[in-house]
Parts: C-alpha cells; structure tokens; sequence
C-alpha cells in the first residue's frame, strides 16, 4: 500500500486542498493514505473532512526535514512525493505504483509536465550519469521505499533548498532509481511557493546559491568517475 506525502508551508487552502484531493484519488484505489506536514506555516494548514491526516511540525524547518516527518508519520512502505500544487494523473500515477508495490524497484521516477507552461520535461537518454550534475527529474514524480530511504541518508534537514537534487543523487548512488517513461503528472514553479519565493526573496536568494554549493559538492564526491554517457 502507498502513503502519498505532500509538505506544505504558507499555501493557499485552495491550492493545498486541490492536491490533496489529487493524491487522494489515486491512492485510494491502493487503499493508502495521504500525509499532509505543515511545515510551521504562519496560518496553520488543515484538510477538513478531506480523508488525509495532518502533521504539524512546531515549526518552520524547511521542505526536506518536512519531508522526514512525513516519511516517519506514514503507516506504509511505499512512499509516494507530490509538492503543493503539483498533480497526478491518475491513470499514468498508478502504472508507476504498481510497479512499486511489485517490489522489483526500490525507487522509481517518471515524466512530467508542466501545464502552465505548456512543456513536457522529457528524460535524457543519460540520466544516469548526468544526475551527478544537475537535477533530472521532478520531485513529484518519484516514488520510494522507506529502504530506500534510509539507504539514502533521508532528506538533508540541514538544507532549505536543492535537496530534492542531493536526496536524488544519494538514492541514485546507494540505491538506484528505475526510470518509468511514462507522464505521470503536472508540477511547476508557483506563485508564493518555495521556488519562487527564492527567486523574489534576497536572503532566499543567497541562501539557495549556498545550498546548491553544498549539494553540488556532495554529488561531484559520489559520482566521482561517473559521467554522461
């Protein structure tokens, strides 16, 4: 069974309420659940009647230590990420869960799209070797076990920003990903969210550069040797 995660901070109810009932649509057919963690927001987040639960941290520690609580609070094995506003395609979404609960992968990832934009983000024949040099995927298309999780040293908490990039690569070198070609979802940059407040934000701004350094870093060591095909 599947627990779909969503962290959120500061987000629109209507926006967080949209994704939730996104993810509610599909993990219900794996009779999962999903795990809503407020991140500290300043208007404290709620899902009334909406079938998910909702863990609050004390507050604001960023996306990737809100993604460990997350991970901890889920009553199942399979973990399965979508940010705030991002959505699944439920057909698309569930062809890549079932693989998961088969348990031939540990961790999978797939194709998506942003709608906003118009622009699918297509996978490049050399993942593989170029994940150790800039990010390949989106978020909220992955899907781990909590193995996997663990094999990976979890999220960085220490981080605000580019974790999703450094959780991808740690996964990559302990673990592996299995690429699903397969559009599972939407997911973009929205308006107030954590992406776009560090392209508004000064000190957002500066402590992103630093994060990015950090997880750079990181991925050069692990994937010393490693390079695109």
């Amino acid at each position: 069974m599947i627990s779909a995660v969503i962290p959120t901070y500061n987000d629109p109810p209507e926006r967080l309420a949209a994704t939730v009932a996104a993810c509610l649509a599909v993990v219900e057919r794996f009779d999962g659940e999903v795990v809503v963690v407020d991140d500290g927001s300043e208007q404290p987040a709620s899902v009334p009647e909406s079938g998910a639960r909702l863990v609050r941290l004390g507050k604001n520690s960023g996306c990737p230590a809100a993604m460990n609580a997350g991970v901890e609070a889920a009553a199942f094995d399979v973990i399965a990420r979508c940010d705030c506003g991002d959505f699944w395609y439920p057909e698309a979404k569930e062809s890549q869960l079932a693989l998961m609960l088969e348990r031939e992968h540990e961790a999978t990832f797939s194709i998506s799209r942003d709608d906003m934009a118009g622009e699918t983000r297509w996978i490049v024949e050399d993942w593989e070797g170029r994940i150790f040099h800039d990010n390949q995927f989106q978020a909220s298309t992955t899907a781990f076990t909590k193995d996997a999780f663990e094999a990976a040293g979890r999220y960085d908490s220490a981080l605000r920003y580019a974790d999703d990039w450094g959780f991808a690569v740690r996964v990559q070198h302990f673990v592996g990903w299995a690429y699903v070609p397969v559009v599972t979802g939407s997911a973009h940059c929205h308006v107030g969210g954590i992406s776009h407040r560090a392209l508004i934000d000064k000190d957002a701004r500066i402590r992103r550069r630093a994060d990015i350094v950090h997880v750079r870093r990181m991925a050069e060591a692990l994937g010393r040797g490693v390079r695109p095909a």
